[in-house]
């Protein structure tokens, strides 16, 4: 019933294909050309655009060139926020103002259409900090200069499911989208992508009809992570497959694969073969 009524309509939304971070620099600077050149072969059309603790000044200097150029290439961005604990201390150039971020993300967008909303990273951890009043007043701003600016928190499984889930204290309509971060919790393993479907659906089913739903999947060790090594494609790409096919049936809007290695080279905490694998699925669904 549920995926009856998300699917109704004249036209389906296109799922998401999406990855975040995993920038690829020149110096200190973004390498604009060859990053995109990536984000295409891949197939991957939405981009999280970092704005990162000390570097978040240079990196919203920047961010209106990056959104030209994604534009170009029909690269649609959402800015990626972190909220106070993950930064050191300074979060310029707004601080930790997130209704001015929200606000000045928003005007920005009038002007370079590319940029379509703002992601905050461990919103649902940060409950001291993103109030339910606080949410309401971030999300007043990032619709005040643009009413069709979206912002899409993310809320861990344990955050989202059950009578006493910390989503239960918001204002739904305050949110255009949820992240939903796949862990295969409680047992935090990533090489487990079995569980995925049932945790997709239970949080599909605790979201509002109108609310959208990405499903996060880790391309990089991550700091709950229990059982060893990075995510493997063969992981990677299981929990990319299911979210497409539960999505092709209304229940989730597509993937974001966070921080999918676009060097070529394996380092210490991602494998470089998830690209690979990342670009032969959303090639497929293409």
């Amino acid at each position: 019933m549920l995926a009856a009524l998300l699917t109704t309509g004249p036209t389906p939304t296109p799922l998401i294909h999406g990855s975040s971070g995993s920038a690829i620099f020149n110096g200190r600077s973004v390498d604009i050309g060859r990053m995109l050149d990536r984000l295409q072969q891949a197939h991957i059309t939405t981009y999280l655009y970092e704005l990162d603790g000390d570097h978040a000044e240079r990196q919203w200097s920047e961010l209106p060139t990056f959104l030209d150029a994604a534009a170009q290439r029909g690269v649609s961005v959402m800015a990626y926020l972190f909220p106070p604990d993950e930064t050191n201390g300074s979060y310029q150039p707004f601080g930790f103002d997130y209704r001015q971020w929200a606000a000045q993300l928003s005007q920005l967008s009038l002007a370079h259409p590319a940029l379509t909303g703002f992601v905050i990273d461990d919103f649902s951890e940060n409950m001291q900090v993103f109030t339910p009043a606080y949410a309401k007043q971030i999300a007043a701003a990032a619709r005040s200069q643009n009413p069709h600016f979206q912002f899409w928190p993310i809320f861990y499984y344990g955050q989202l499911v059950g009578k006493h889930a910390a989503m239960r204290r918001y204002n739904a309509s305050d949110f255009d989208g949820v992240i939903f971060p796949f862990r295969d919790e409680p047992a935090y393993d990533a090489s487990v992508s079995r569980t995925a479907p049932v945790q997709i659906m239970a949080v599909r089913h605790a979201l509002a009809p109108y609310q959208r739903l990405a499903v996060m999947v880790y391309a990089r060790h991550y700091s709950r992570q229990r059982n060893k090594g990075n995510p493997g494609p063969d992981y990677v790409g299981a929990v990319v497959q299911e979210a497409l096919d539960l999505g092709a049936s209304g229940y989730d809007d597509g993937t974001i694969v966070y921080d999918v290695n676009m060097s070529g080279q394996d380092d210490a905490l991602s494998v470089a073969a998830d690209y690979d694998r990342v670009r032969s699925i959303y090639g497929s669904a293409s």
